[in-house]
């Protein structure tokens, strides 16, 4: 049959304006062609009539059929023990015992279909919500594909099921939780472009194949505790709102964390990696630990952003980075790793070593900010500067009842002012440089040393570590925190531009 005579079958079966008693004469195949059009491509095949009492629609199969109908709000019958004032919804059971029997049947129909088509399986589905474990204990012997806005009204549940083919899941709404504790998977298992999904359980469970999970947002929490992945698991730009439950996980392949970002804790306790892990530019906006996880191969921890490490974690890192010969990054997780070692410490227990651990930490943040060295030295210069001026210029009984009053003020002013900067803004090159523009002006005020000859005489290592002079404890004591002050400036520029 020509095509034309089809078209021109479709044509009058629509414009024509005589009585709808009027029969239009085409033969048993036309007729299958035109009633074809009014059916989805995927079940025309086993398109059942017995469905229209269920979709009111000869348009629109039972898999893609408006749900609507099949939802009671607020049903007096059932709703005779609610006490509250929230609206009740209830799916009719008839309908949704029917629609999983129908899609049982058609996932257990095996069919020959290529690659194209196979991604197109299950277009668009409305799947209603169900109360029982609809594929508990169930054995898939063809792919699952989901995709295309595929819209879960509900719960999926596939507890302790095996999947013997691929399991595909794309740009599908799942309004419920999904599951899939206890569950095989034999053939590779995609997760991609799921936006705003809830609560998600893969809890041991076995997959033998690739792993994708990229690109989705989760906002509810995730479980893969006791999970295998035994091939490559790639968690691409995925971004994980709730808690990520990776306790006793084992990554026998590649494991991918490549900007991903987790909003909460992350612990990865009892993890396996036996083969290289990357967390290349992921994003940890709470505490990570990988204090218990075992590593069997490499790592990349190339541009990660983490807010919270305890000390293993850093050491982890570092040693990572070191590896690799980066060292100014390396350098910056031994700064966490010694700010988490001060933190073990207690000044009851460990007084001289929490002391120098804090001294370290203040003078330079552990060698890595020169810039803060070079700020208390100044700090530091300015003082004896200012205080050696205003002793051999002023009246003995005027240096002790005023000028030493407004000093001290005056630099307690400015450490106030430093920490408070510090508190309001992130980055200490910024709060250290706009402290030390606070500084100056006071030093000039006190000393009119407008050329700094003074300062500079006084924070000289050559002059003030030299000479035979006679000095007093107090002097010997700045001496001392000059010359440790200078040596942190030098290690901290040496530390960022060092090659190993």
């Amino acid at each position: 049959m020509k095509l034309d005579n089809i078209l021109n079958y479709i044509k009058k079966f629509f414009t024509n304006n005589k009585s709808t008693n009027q029969e239009i004469n085409m033969d048993t195949e036309e007729k299958k062609i035109i009633e074809k059009i009014y059916k989805c491509d995927i079940c025309n095949d086993n398109f059942d009539e017995n469905e229209f009492k269920f979709t009111n629609d000869k348009n629109k199969c039972i898999f893609h059929c408006d749900k609507e109908s099949w939802i009671t709000k607020d049903n007096p019958e059932n709703n005779k023990f609610n006490l509250g004032t929230e609206i009740v919804y209830f799916w009719d059971e008839e309908k949704v015992n029917f629609f999983w029997s129908k899609f049982k049947e058609f996932i257990e129909k095996k069919r020959d279909l290529s690659e194209k088509n196979l991604y197109y399986r299950f277009d668009n589905f409305i799947f209603p919500e169900s109360e029982q474990n609809t594929f508990k204990d169930y054995s898939f012997e063809s792919p699952l594909v989901f995709q295309r806005s595929c819209i879960f009204e509900g719960d999926v549940d596939f507890f302790n099921s095996t999947f013997k083919s691929e399991v595909y899941f794309n740009n599908c709404e799942i309004k419920g939780n999904i599951s899939f504790t206890k569950s095989i998977f034999a053939k590779r298992f995609t997760f991609n472009n799921m936006k705003n999904i809830n609560k998600i359980s893969f809890r041991f469970s076995k997959f033998e194949e690739k792993v994708e999970l990229k690109e989705s947002i989760i906002k509810g929490d995730v479980s893969f505790r006791e999970t295998q992945f035994n091939k490559t698991t790639d968690f691409y730009r995925t971004k994980f709102n709730g808690k990520v439950n990776f306790h006793k996980t084992d990554f026998k392949g590649i494991s991918v964390f490549t900007e991903t970002e987790f909003l909460k804790d992350v612990n990865f306790k009892y993890v396996t990696f036996e083969k290289i892990a990357i967390f290349r530019d992921g994003i940890f906006k709470e505490k990570l630990d990988l204090r218990d996880s075992i590593f069997k191969d490499e790592r990349n921890f190339l541009d990660i952003k983490v807010n919270k490490v305890n000390r293993e974690t850093a050491r982890i890192i570092k040693n990572s980075f070191e590896q690799q010969n980066n060292i100014i990054a390396a350098n910056k997780f031994y700064a966490l790793e010694m700010k988490e070692r001060e933190n073990e410490l207690t000044w009851k227990k460990d007084f001289f070593e929490k002391l120098v651990f804090k001294f370290h930490g203040i003078s330079s943040n552990h060698s890595q900010n020169w810039l803060l060295a070079l700020f208390w030295i100044i700090v530091i210069g300015m003082l004896s500067s200012t205080i050696d001026f205003l002793y051999f210029s002023c009246e003995p009984y005027v240096f002790y009842d005023f000028s030493i009053i407004n000093l001290s003020l005056a630099y307690f002013g400015v450490l106030i002012f430093y920490y408070l900067i510090a508190t309001y803004f992130d980055g200490n090159y910024f709060r250290t440089t706009l402290s030390l523009f606070a500084l100056v002006p006071i030093y000039w005020y006190l000393t009119n040393d407008f050329l700094f000859y003074n300062f500079s005489k006084t924070i000289n290592p050559f002059s003030i570590m030299s000479g035979q002079d006679n000095i007093n404890g107090i002097q010997l004591i700045y001496k001392i925190i000059i010359a440790y002050l200078i040596y942190q400036l030098i290690i901290s520029i040496r530390q960022n531009t060092r090659r190993k």
